[in-house]
């Protein structure tokens, strides 16, 4: 019996783990931590950037969202103002060929078949070395991942997902999207 019981609640709770929520929500510049809004303010986007509550499976984050050099970016920090990760979209042909065959690769052995909707390219790093990045500094490097998402099938159910992969191709983390998110996925 207690098998049976451990043995469903690991079905339950592994069922939520994999599952994507996210809501956001338009805050003001006044409930910004100062850290955060320093360091946006170090950026210099070419346009105005919008501050964001956002509640996910993964708890609250304080996203600040902005374009620079025709890239659109978000920076997400913490609750208290610290740095959490830069993520930039681009397009998918922006991507170097071998890792988009790794990627590629990997996403056909993961789904029957998909169409990417969104790429993002996530870095995580201290502050000076992500400010860098966003502001083209070109000596930076450090390791990129690319934030995927797509509609795809499984098993004849089609659903859209969110890919977190490496450039090798090994997906580190991939998220259903709950039915009420398909429709929040652009600022």
């Amino acid at each position: 019996m207690r098998f049976i019981i451990t043995l469903l609640l690991f079905c339950v709770f592994s069922g939520f783990s994999q599952e994507k929520f996210e809501r956001e929500f338009r805050i003001s510049l006044e409930e910004v931590p100062l850290k955060a809004q320093n360091f946006i303010k170090q950026c210099k986007f070419d346009k105005k950037v919008k501050w964001y509550m956002e509640e996910s499976q993964d708890g609250k984050a304080i996203e600040a969202k902005s374009y620079k050099n025709s890239y659109k970016y978000s920076i997400e920090f913490d609750i208290k103002g610290n740095m959490l990760d830069v993520e930039k979209k681009i397009k998918w042909k922006e991507i170097e060929p071998s890792i988009r065959k790794n990627i590629e690769n990997s996403l056909k052995n993961e789904f029957e078949k998909f169409t990417i909707r969104k790429i993002q390219v996530q870095w995580k790093s201290d502050e000076q070395t992500l400010k860098g990045l966003i502001n083209g500094d070109k000596e930076y490097k450090i390791d990129t991942l690319y934030e995927i998402v797509l509609k795809g099938r499984k098993t004849q159910s089609t659903s859209l997902y969110e890919v977190l992969i490496n450039p090798d191709g090994t997906i580190v983390k991939q998220l259903k999207f709950t039915p009420s998110n398909s429709l929040n996925l652009e600022f």
